[in-house]
């Protein structure tokens, strides 16, 4: 159960941050927003459900700009906690 909690927890608490500083604090609009979110959390299906609801493609400019920028962090986080744990 714990287990579940705090994949839970990692799961949502990034998207609860994310949500109101792309809106608030970059005053991106929601579907600029989303696809943003979707691109940092590398979600291609996040994004196939957004641009199946809305013929805009801004959720996909959006996604392809931060798509790289997380993987890349993605990445060097995995190097260094595969060096710090062995």
């Amino acid at each position: 159960f714990l287990l579940f909690v705090l994949g839970l927890l990692i799961s949502i608490i990034p998207l609860a941050v994310a949500w109101p500083l792309a809106r608030k604090l970059f005053h991106l609009d929601p579907l600029q927003a989303l696809g943003g979110i979707c691109g940092g959390m590398t979600s291609t299906p996040a994004l196939g459900a957004i641009t199946a609801k809305t013929e805009s493609q801004v959720p996909v400019v959006s996604y392809v700009s931060a798509y790289p920028v997380a993987l890349i962090v993605m990445i060097l986080i995995a190097k260094a906690l595969i060096g710090v744990l062995s």
